[in-house]
Order: C-alpha cells, then sequence, then structure tokens
C-alpha cells in the first residue's frame, strides 16, 4: 500500500462528493457496512433529521486527505445518534487505531466538561472486518450483545407476482394527505418510529423517488402495511453490484398474518429492477426468526453478520 502523509481537518460540506466516493470504495471493498451515501450526507447535514441534534462538524468530525480532491479516511464521533463511524481508503496506509484515538480523545474532552460517564458506541460493524474489530478491541472497545444482519437479494433472480386478499392493493403514496395515515401505520408497526416531519424532509431529498415509498391500502382504505425502498445514484459506479434498499419493511397488528409485508417488498423489488438496481439489501437482527424467515423465502440470502462494540469515556 502507498505510504501516506495526510494532512486533517473537520469535515466541510464541499468534500461530500469525496466522501461519498469513499463510502463506496470501502463498500466495494467489504470494509462497510451496506449503507445509502445520501443518509450519510444527511447524518453530516446539521438540523437534517438523521444528524444528531448536537451536531458539531467542526468538534464531531475529521478527514485525513493528502490533497484537495483525494480523502484517506474519516470518522465521526457522536455520543447520541450515530456514534463511531470510521471509513479507510482500503490503498491507504493509515490503521483504524488513528481514527479510534481521535474518536476517544475528542469524546473524553466533551464527558469531562459535562462531568459524566457517557458510552460511546461504533455500530455495523462488519463480522468480517478482522483490522476493524482488533483495534476497537485493542483500544478498550467491548462487543455488546446487538446482533444485525445484512441480507440481499440479487434482482436478476426470478421475482414472484404480488399476491394480495381480495379488495387490498399496493401503491405509493400520492398526496400530501397520505401522510398522515402513513405516519399513525407507521408507528402502530414501530412504536414511535415514525414522525410526519421526518418523511416531509425525506421527501424533499434529491434521491427520493415517490414511486418507491410503497403501502398496501386496504378494502376499507386503511394503509396495512409498508416497505420503504429507495436506491443512490452514487452507487451506479458499482456495476453489477449497483445497489437498492428495502427497508423499513411493516405492517399494522390489525392486519398481521395476510401476507401484505411479503406483497409489498415483492412490489418493490419489481419496481427497484425496473430502476435499473441489481440488487437488494435490507437489515433485520439476528433473533428476529420470523422476519428472517420471511426475508429469506422472498429470496433474501445473509451477507454478514454486524457487531456493535462500545466503551464507557
Amino acid at each position: 500500500m502507498p505510504k501516506v502523509q495526510p494532512q486533517t481537518r473537520p469535515y466541510r460540506a464541499e468534500d461530500w462528493p469525496a466522501l461519498a466516493h469513499l463510502l463506496v470504495k470501502c463498500k466495494n471493498a467489504e470494509r462497510a457496512d451496506s449503507m445509502p451515501p445520501f443518509v450519510l450526507r444527511l447524518a453530516l447535514t446539521p438540523g437534517s433529521f438523521l444528524a444528531a441534534d448536537d451536531l458539531v462538524l467542526q468538534r464531531d468530525t475529521l478527514v485525513w486527505f493528502s490533497d484537495s480532491s483525494q480523502l484517506h479516511a474519516f470518522a465521526l464521533a457522536d455520543l447520541s445518534v450515530w456514534g463511531l463511524v470510521c471509513l479507510i481508503d482500503p490503498d491507504a496506509d493509515i490503521g483504524y487505531e488513528t481514527l479510534i484515538d481521535w474518536a476517544l480523545e475528542r469524546t473524553k474532552n466533551r464527558t469531562e466538561k459535562e462531568k459524566k460517564e457517557r458510552v460511546l458506541k461504533c455500530s455495523h460493524v462488519r463480522e468480517d472486518n478482522a483490522r476493524q474489530i482488533s483495534a476497537l478491541e485493542s483500544c478498550g472497545f467491548r462487543k455488546t450483545g446487538e446482533i444485525g444482519l445484512r441480507m440481499a437479494r440479487n434482482l436478476d433472480e426470478s421475482i414472484a407476482k404480488p399476491q394480495l386478499p381480495t379488495g387490498f392493493a399496493v401503491r405509493h403514496l400520492i398526496e400530501e394527505r397520505d401522510i398522515d395515515p402513513y405516519i399513525d401505520m407507521g408507528n402502530s408497526a414501530f412504536p414511535n418510529g415514525f414522525k410526519r416531519e421526518h418523511h416531509v424532509e425525506l421527501q424533499q431529498v434529491p434521491e427520493f423517488i415517490a414511486e418507491l415509498d410503497l403501502v398496501v391500502e386496504a378494502p376499507n382504505g386503511k394503509f396495512a402495511a409498508l416497505c420503504q425502498c429507495y436506491f443512490d445514484p452514487c452507487e451506479s459506479g458499482r456495476g453489477k453490484r449497483w445497489e437498492g434498499w428495502t427497508d423499513p419493511i411493516g405492517t399494522h397488528p390489525e392486519f398481521r398474518r395476510r401476507g401484505l409485508a411479503r406483497a409489498a417488498v415483492t412490489e418493490g423489488l419489481h419496481r427497484l429492477k425496473k430502476c435499473g438496481v441489481a440488487r437488494a439489501t435490507l437489515y433485520t437482527v439476528e433473533n428476529n426468526t420470523a422476519a428472517r424467515c420471511l426475508y429469506g423465502s422472498l429470496g433474501y440470502k445473509v451477507l454478514y453478520r454486524i457487531f456493535t462494540y462500545e466503551k464507557k469515556v
């Protein structure tokens, strides 16, 4: 690997194209968990619904670079929402310990000012990223009991037609008046997981495609299930591995065990394929047997397990 003598500074909004390229490169090299690039961009946009309320780019981020256009590494250290996020160019001679040491020092300064102990988490650590795991453990992080699964399905394989009970239909959100019943249904499927203002903001994101924001409508007009699908144009550089996502997936308790989630996901797979996406991915937890069975029956296979590490600071 080429020797890098990096300079460092906090992340700036104008770094985004280079950071998006770094994220995709890390995913190609199987160093980073699957994440739509636009999600990371929103996480780094103060005031965004995906950013921590107290995000300060000058304090909470750092990039390592050799010139104005090439980023070799990136770190985000957030004590509330995102925890520790580390990205390192596979061709760069930078160790995870360098990023972790910076994060620990930065968060230690914060906790000393607050005069209370906090926990720094590093989530979405791939089980096959031995370098990151070794670095976390050597820096005093310990694995928690949280184990997630990244699952994927190739869209060049046969996709069944959606099967729905009589009177039910899959469609995307069409009008503004759809949002309130959609949020109500989402919060029934995932208690307190949906907020109206967040979905309105999501609809304004350039990468948002309305036709991929799916619901199952019952004969009485109530929304019964949902499947949010999306993809990011930044992924197009991955060629045949251009990814889309079918996540979250949920059903209102009143309408469960009728195959509605299956129909919503199936419709989502067809629509993603029509958009030119080659592979659909989703996230679930290892102990959610029902979800794993559903996704397995739809053709999804486990790519890898995802660990969470944490350390008190």
